[in-house]
């Protein structure tokens, strides 16, 4: 039996390109970027688009972060429900999903995914969002890619908990033979199917309870997922080219780029 998903690729121009050739159990549909199609090449785009929910993963801070990005999910993501999952938003327009921390920053992440993915009426596939991140312009759900991972962690100037946790999920990909090891740790949106995340985090729950690691990144390459690459949007530049964007606390408190986030999102 094959291990190979067994679904017909047809591109957004009609050309039939084969056999998928992913794994079984892939996340995601098929998605050019464009339009998505099934195996007989019926376009799902105009009538079929994937509608998901929004999770947020919420530790209570000193800033109004949320508020702000919350709105720019009203006004410029089409979604179904938004759940907050962790501490008390104490704002309108979301569902509150109660959560302790009791952990650290990252194994609390993943406890509070877990949660999230036993949501009754969840939609199957969800986007993950932080309370820093920012949807500037109309835009629809895709996942994208840092680079190597090994990059990544060479990059880090600090040995601090971030970077022993990309390493320990390097060091998990390596043992687990997953066939890339690619960074998604972006200050963006994340697209999760519920079933592979759960299984994923129970595989891991019990062995690495007490290392960091990073989500993202562990299911990008376990499952092998569709990503464009591309750069951080921490704080850019030029933020007003930006169609998503992310602050810290005192960036959007402070700075110029939060003046523009709630100015644009008035």
């Amino acid at each position: 039996m094959s291990n190979l998903c067994d679904e017909f690729i047809y591109w957004w121009d009609g050309e039939y390109e084969g056999n998928c050739e992913r794994p079984l159990g892939h996340s995601g549909d098929h998605y050019d970027g464009v339009s998505w199609y099934d195996d007989e090449h019926e376009d799902m785009t105009d009538n079929h688009r994937k509608i998901m929910d929004v999770v947020y993963v919420y530790k209570k801070n000193h800033s109004d972060e949320l508020k702000w990005s919350v709105r720019s999910v009203q006004k410029n993501l089409e979604h179904q429900n938004i759940y907050v999952v962790g501490d008390d938003p104490k704002i309108d327009g979301v569902i509150w999903v109660p959560h302790k921390s009791t952990l650290g920053k990252y194994q609390d992440q993943m406890a509070k995914y877990r949660l999230a993915c036993d949501i009754d009426g969840l939609s199957d596939e969800f986007v993950a969002m932080n309370d820093d991140f920012f949807v500037m312009e109309s835009w629809n759900p895709e996942n994208y890619v840092r680079g190597y991972l090994g990059t990544h962690i060479a990059a880090r100037k600090r040995l601090d908990t971030y970077t022993r946790s990309l390493i320990a999920t390097n060091n998990y990909l390596s043992q687990s033979g997953a066939q890339n090891q690619y960074s998604f740790e972006l200050h963006i949106p994340f697209v999760f199917r519920k079933g592979p995340l759960r299984s994923l985090i129970d595989d891991t729950a019990e062995k690495y309870k007490n290392v960091a690691l990073q989500v993202r990144s562990l299911y990008g390459n376990v499952f092998d997922i569709n990503a464009s690459v591309r750069p951080d949007v921490k704080n850019p530049e030029n933020f007003a080219d930006y169609p998503l964007l992310s602050t810290n606390e005192r960036s959007f408190a402070n700075g110029e780029i939060g003046r523009y986030i709630r100015e644009k999102l008035a």
